[in-house]
């Protein structure tokens, strides 16, 4: 018994519009809940423009040509211009939103998005006035569909090849961008099976026909696919938005402690499971309640705010940047051996010495602290011996950096040979670069070439 044959391709046209409908109203009602999700507006307005356009494509030898091809054909080029615009805007949101100093530990940096929206314009104005040309003008509706199910093939493929580059690793979107490049190998498949067998075309024309009820099933499912991965691709965001602000601090815009210690955590983890190595800093800005005391405490947290930019502007894109406590902060360098780490301590000092902006009289320095952290230790440790090598800075004047490394001093995080800055650095006093050396001993000994003494 053929199977095809118990559906009414009535009932299908129906369930595709109350389809395309309910997902429009879950849109819209996502919106009303979240209004700053970058692209739900342009996603809802693209499924409501897609059920006239349904209604007319499907309605085809039931209404004039001109309508069912041109009118269902334009409103279906335009649904899709607003759901790939509705794509670039999430998509451009997301790649502006992740900093070093808020990024979410893990996640892969999301690649550069390309704007495609002239060439899709293009393609759509072209295959409209093609469309209109063949199906009022000269009527080859075997062309009108042909350029239809091109041009839904190009707009998905752009589709898919934005949602995969501003994936970031994230499961759904690349399942999304993979489903989206499926539909368009479909699409330019179907118009060239009615290329090749002109007749297809006139079949679909029919009351009842095969190819048409397949269409119909194949449209529902796109519906069904692509509804249910917007709402995931905007529900996702929406969590991943909460999870970042509730580890966000408010007023320096960095990880809050919650944040960096999980992240230190989740370091920890990934060291061992390498075997490599990686730096902490932790930073202190000298007399910080003095600038409360005197400027007020709006000034104090503009100062803060001012810090944390110097010192994002300071370390690599994959450096993770959390306010530890009042004036402190803790900077987790990835793959950094001690001496690379003192260089960055000493490039964040210093941009932070000759920041501009601040009210007069008002001068800022950092006493910082740093270590290097083995595959063996917990996060307690290695905190307990940053915060000493910390006090060893406070100690020594301020405006300085200090450094303890784990008893024994592992290899790993000494290797030679790496540059990097003096431990010695006075309040005042220029920095001394020289490079670090292993003595068989384990003990730490300066390059002759510094000028530095030498420590038997």
């Amino acid at each position: 018994m053929d199977t095809l044959g118990w559906m009414d391709d009535r009932t299908l046209m129906a369930c595709l519009c109350i389809l395309i409908a309910v997902f429009s109203v879950l849109l819209l009602g996502l919106r009303r809940f979240y209004p700053r999700l970058a692209g739900i507006s342009s996603v809802a307005a693209g499924f409501i423009l897609g059920v006239p356009a349904t209604l007319l494509m499907a309605a085809v030898g039931s209404i004039q040509p001109v309508l069912a091809a041109a009118g269902g054909g334009g409103l279906a080029f335009v649904s899709y211009i607003f759901l790939y615009r509705g794509v670039l805007q999430f998509c451009c949101e997301q790649r502006a939103r992740p900093s070093a100093s808020i990024r979410a530990y893990g996640r892969r940096p999301l690649l550069l998005v390309g704007d495609y929206r002239l060439l899709l314009y293009g393609v759509s104005a072209a295959a409209f006035a093609a469309v209109l040309y063949f199906s009022e003008v000269h009527f080859q509706y075997v062309y009108c569909v042909v350029i239809i199910c091109a041009t839904f093939a190009i707009v998905r493929v752009l589709m898919a090849w934005t949602l995969f580059r501003c994936s970031g690793g994230r499961v759904y979107m690349l399942a999304f961008a993979f489903t989206m490049a499926l539909f368009a190998l479909l699409a330019a498949f179907q118009g060239l099976l009615v290329f090749l067998d002109p007749a297809a075309a006139a079949a679909t024309t029919a009351v009842q026909d095969h190819a048409r009820t397949i269409a119909l099933l194949l449209a529902i499912l796109l519906i069904c696919v692509q509804g249910i991965f917007y709402l995931l691709m905007f529900a996702g965001n929406v969590a991943e938005t909460m999870e970042e602000q509730a580890q966000l601090d408010f007023v320096s815009g960095a990880l809050n402690r919650r944040g960096i210690e999980d992240a230190l955590t989740a370091e920890i983890a990934r060291n061992r499971r390498s075997g490599g190595t990686f730096s902490v800093l932790l930073i202190d800005v000298d007399h910080f309640k003095s600038v409360n005391d005197r400027f007020g405490h709006a000034v104090g947290d503009q100062t803060l705010r001012h810090v944390t930019e110097s010192i994002v502007a300071s370390v690599r894109v994959y450096d993770i940047l959390g306010r530890f406590g009042g004036d402190e902060f803790l900077v987790l360098l990835p793959h950094t051996v001690i001496a690379d780490a003192m260089h960055t301590a000493d490039r964040i000092r210093e941009a932070v010495r000759v920041l501009t902006g601040l009210p007069p009289g008002l001068e800022l320095t950092l006493s910082i602290g740093t270590t290097c952290c083995s595959t063996t230790e917990d996060s307690s440790t290695i905190l307990s011996r940053a915060d000493a090598a910390l006090y060893d800075a406070k100690h020594a004047g301020r405006n300085c950096v200090r450094m303890r490394l784990e008893e024994g001093d592992p290899n790993p995080c000494r290797d030679e040979p790496l540059s990097g800055s003096s431990d010695d650095y006075d309040k005042g006093r220029q920095s001394v670069p020289f490079s670090y050396r292993v003595h068989p001993g384990g003990q730490q000994i300066a390059d002759d070439q510094a000028g530095l003494p030498r420590t038997p």
